[in-house]
């Protein structure tokens, strides 16, 4: 990370680049992230919205997902209130299937969400179970995934390209990259084991720092909150 570069916001509606003048986004572990961007311009609700922050050039996606809600602001701007792809969990979704993989399961879903997942290479992920009922929405489907498979110590992601990580902790992206900060590069120590630092884009739930796990990042301004479990 290099901190004398200049910090940059780069938010794209749709496929147009958007003047950002403000923005706040929230990550926490096993949940769709949400994001509030002052924007130039009127947006409509559900826009699909790409977020990339960096220094200088190295620029990350950080964010894809969709308008929540649109509330205007000062002359010319506008507050926008997103959600991760992911967040249409929240509807309705129905699935029985008899022996399906992890995998077939997950395309179901697919099938009727859109959203697209990817799966580690692992005993869990491949062997069929004799059959998957749930009647609730996606978040039901997605926490009865652990006891169906066996999935020991559940974790769901969505990545910066769209696609959703599932399955165990110890086989996600995260597992093998621990993360050394320096304590001179953290402030705003609270009680709730969270700190402030200068925004590292790559940052997710999920990542280990300084030997802890992280169950929440948030991105604001220059800065982002970290807080662990």
């Amino acid at each position: 990370m290099t901190t004398n570069n200049k910090f940059l916001c780069r938010a794209y509606l749709g496929k147009d680049k958007a003047k950002v003048k403000s923005h706040r986004i929230v990550f926490s572990e096993n949940t769709p992230g949400r994001c509030e961007l002052s924007v130039e311009g009127s947006p409509e609700p559900n826009t699909i919205i790409a977020v990339d922050l960096g220094w200088g050039d190295d620029i990350t996606r950080v964010f894809l997902g969709y308008i929540e809600r649109v509330q205007p602001a000062e002359k010319g701007w506008s507050k926008v209130f997103c959600r991760e792809l992911a967040a249409i969990f929240y509807k309705p979704l129905n699935i029985i299937m008899r022996h399906p993989t992890l995998m077939q399961l997950l395309s179901e879903v697919t099938n009727k969400t859109g959203l697209q997942f990817v799966v580690p290479e692992k005993a869990y992920s491949k062997t069929a179970i004799p059959c998957f009922f749930s009647d609730g929405n996606g978040y039901r489907v997605i926490d009865e995934l652990a006891p169906a498979f066996s999935i020991d110590g559940l974790f769901w992601q969505q990545q910066g390209n769209g696609q959703i990580f599932v399955g165990s902790w110890k086989d996600s992206f995260w597992a093998d990259k621990p993360v050394t900060i320096p304590s001179a590069l953290m402030t705003n120590h609270t009680a709730n084991k969270s700190v402030k630092i200068p925004a590292i884009p790559k940052l997710k739930p999920g990542v280990v720092v300084n030997g802890l796990r992280l169950v929440g990042v948030e991105f604001e301004g220059t800065e982002a909150k970290l807080t662990w479990m």
